[in-house]
């Protein structure tokens, strides 16, 4: 058991070496909650943790242990991770084996501590069952493998309960239990886990006929009610009310809409859509594996099958609500990992009959178990050792590498970082994300939240006004990030604060700073809704802002529609704003890089389950957005407005070929469209090229790449920011 815990707590060690630096989800995600935590703050009271309150609880202990600053949370988050790979593997083993539990657990948690460790040395491993293996072992953006783990700690709980018998307080246990999950556990697999454990156990006592069997029941539901209230309110200091509005009425009503990818196909509207979105994440053998898992507790309902099936209807439950409540894209993995495992043990269990029939005939000698449990043992100490001495190595390779160690974040931070750790240090600064300065200086008090996607429904509002007070600083994502085009659109209400009263500066390769500046009147152009369209007049290129009023088809609604801004391009929106379907108005911001003939028609698309109108256009008003006077605003989003994205590497400087002549810009229909009605390009040192060919590509996002007649061109002349003109 102490060999078991080796591996994950080097695998945390090798990871708090450097300092956390992308300031979208992950390590600041799951740092933010605990910064709180240490602040004396408590989740539903004072602030919302996106991720679940239980999952920011089971950090929190490694978190402090190891100084409660930004490598803490990160060595917590990937220690945690791995001990619940392992006890993922551990309590399936423990199911299938259950004559001797403690053993079972032991070998079965020590097949996932042999892999980490060997992926310190060969990451490829990660790569194992189609990425499963990472998946499970990393952390990720928002915690999913501990996210989880809701439904193995239930089944530990349940399998140490039950296996004893079926009593009053035994039952009372178990649904005090389920009650502390489906109260303090994360949306997606709190409410599936705990309720799925309530109605198997009940189905169980039923069928195998316990008693005491209705007082039982009665324990169970009860303790499962005394749970859910009294852990909701123990953990929240009585605000356990506003954490459930905000979990099951702000993120249910808004994530549908809010959150990409925003195609139909991604969307779940039916059955049929539901199986193949099963299907395209390879979740249909796992299906499998189920139904043959049901077969088998039906047939023998022992306590272990229940257990097992629990487990694999709960990772699939968690699933289809996190896929019906936003969108598809890689939340069965915890189902798909569950039938691997439970696949191999069922072949494993073949074998040790097959072995066990045999040795009916043929004495084995006890020597050959020792020695399989001494190559057991041995493997774990070698695979610990390992892990120790690649964690320690890691550290002197970040070092040499130009890593420099800032104690206030505990870690070696990238030299290109300091001066952005320099300008927050100490300064009041309001982030888009959370990030190094809530790090260095706490979580902003005033907010509930610290990350602008996740102030959804009513704190949405509450950030919008706190954005009306002056700031001395704040920080957002630097363009060069491709989610900050869909950031700049669906939080308009966040950004135009900063495009008109605020000046920016490049502070790192992935943060803008932006500081207080005298704001300049915007043009009022004309705007009319025409059809089902908009008409956007366009005198100049650059940014407008568009206030539209509509017909939603009302909050949470399953379908919605999307605007054209030419400016949100990537996961499928192709240029296209989710427009909010439980309001009647919405403001954002439209990129105009040719004017065409002076306007523009803003299509809508609709993404829906059937064929009807979904959104009715009323009206609208737009400006011609203009920068405060000397921002640098035009050069650093350069890239959105009239120049290639600036992008350097081996292929690509600023945006322009290395090797040929062509640039690239982001993809969006009317970018597009427009370099298919041009014949040419000129450029700022008045340099005209003729285009050759156009090429739509995904190497570095949704992008498209405009191969020109000539010579590679002079990335110093005509690379971003540098302005490029279509010429008919």
């Amino acid at each position: 058991m102490l060999l078991l815990l080796v591996v994950p707590f080097a695998v945390g060690r090798q990871a708090m070496h450097g300092v956390p630096v992308y300031q979208l989800d992950g390590a600041f995600q799951t740092a933010s909650g605990l910064f709180r935590l240490v602040d004396g703050e408590l989740p539903g009271r004072d602030f919302f943790p996106y991720l679940g309150i239980g999952p920011v609880f089971l950090l929190f202990p490694l978190f402090l242990a190891a100084g409660a600053d930004l490598t803490a949370s990160v060595f917590s988050s990937y220690a945690v991770t791995q001990l619940v790979f392992q006890t993922v593997v551990g309590v399936l083993a423990m199911l299938f084996f259950p004559r001797r539990p403690g053993r079972a657990f032991v070998v079965g948690a020590g097949i996932p501590a042999v892999v980490s460790a060997l992926a310190l040395f060969r990451p490829e491993v990660y790569a194992w069952l189609d990425g499963l293996v990472g998946i499970a072992a990393i952390p990720g953006n928002s915690l999913r493998p501990i996210r989880a783990a809701a439904p193995y700690l239930l089944a530990l709980v349940a399998f140490l309960l039950l296996r004893g018998g079926w009593t009053i307080r035994r039952a009372a246990l178990l649904g005090g239990a389920a009650g502390v999950v489906m109260a303090v556990w994360s949306n997606d697999y709190g409410l599936a886990s705990g309720g799925l454990i309530l109605v198997l156990t009940s189905i169980l006592v039923l069928v195998r006929g316990w008693t005491p069997r209705w007082r039982g029941l009665v324990a169970l539901w009860a303790g499962a009610a005394a749970g859910f209230a009294g852990a909701g309110f123990l953990a929240t200091a009585g605000g356990f009310v506003p954490l459930l509005r905000y979990n099951l009425v702000d993120v249910r009503g808004d994530q549908f809409w809010y959150f990409g990818p925003w195609a139909p196909a991604d969307r779940i509207y039916s059955i049929g859509d539901l199986v193949r979105s099963l299907a395209n994440e390879g979740a249909l053998p796992a299906l499998l594996v189920l139904v043959v898992v049901l077969v088998l507790a039906v047939l023998r309902p022992t306590v272990e099958r229940v257990l097992v099936l629990f487990l694999g209807g709960a990772v699939l439950a968690g699933g289809v609500a996190a896929t019906i409540g936003g969108h598809t894209g890689g939340y069965y993995w915890a189902f798909v990992l569950w039938g691997w495992l439970v696949g191999a043990l069922l072949v494993a269990r073949l074998v040790i009959w097959g072995v066990r029939r045999l040795a009916g005939q043929v004495a084995l000698p006890r020597a050959a178990s020792r020695a399989v449990a001494a190559v057991a043992v041995a493997t774990l100490a070698a695979s610990g050792a390992a892990a120790v001495y690649e964690a320690r190595a890691t550290g002197g390779d970040l070092a040499r590498a130009g890593g420099v160690y800032v104690p206030e974040l505990g870690g070696l931070l990238p030299p290109d970082f300091l001066d952005q750790v320099e300008a927050v240090d100490g300064v009041d600064v309001v982030e888009e994300y959370s990030g190094l300065a809530g790090a260095l200086n706490g979580p902003t008090e005033a907010l509930n939240v610290d990350s602008v996607i996740a102030a959804l429904g009513g704190e949405r509002d509450a950030f919008a006004d706190f954005m009306q007070q002056p700031h001395d600083l704040v920080v957002t994502t630097a363009p060069s990030i491709s989610w900050t085009s869909w950031g700049m659109g669906a939080n308009w209400w966040f950004y135009r604060e900063l495009f008109r009263a605020y000046e920016p500066t490049l502070s790192s390769p992935l943060t803008v700073n932006w500081t207080p500046a005298a704001p300049r009147e915007w043009l009022p152009v004309p705007c009319d809704v025409v059809g089902g369209h908009v008409e956007l007049t366009t005198p100049d290129t650059g940014m407008y802002e568009v206030d539209l009023t509509y017909d939603g088809p009302g909050r949470g609604s399953r379908s919605f529609s999307m605007i054209e801004n030419n400016l949100t391009a990537v996961a499928s929106a192709e240029g296209f704003l989710a427009l909010d379907p439980g309001a009647d108005e919405q403001s954002f911001p439209v990129i105009i890089r040719d004017t065409g003939e002076g306007s523009r028609t803003l299509s809508v698309r609709d993404v829906s389950g059937g064929d009807g109108e979904v959104t009715r256009l009323v009206s609208c008003t737009a400006s011609l957005v203009r920068f405060p006077a000397g921002a640098a605003t035009q050069e650093i989003y350069s890239s959105y407005f009239r120049a290639p994205i600036d992008f350097t590497d081996a292929n690509w400087d600023r945006g322009i070929s290395r090797g040929e002549a062509g640039f690239f810009i982001y993809y969006t229909e009317m970018n597009w469209s427009d370099l298919q009605s041009a014949t040419a390009v000129r450029f700022a040192d008045g340099e005209v090229r003729r285009i050759v060919d156009l090429q739509r590509t995904g190497t570095y996002g949704d992008l498209i790449n405009v191969w020109l007649s000539g010579p590679p061109l002079d990335p110093d002349a005509i690379g971003a920011p540098n302005e490029i003109t279509y010429l008919p």
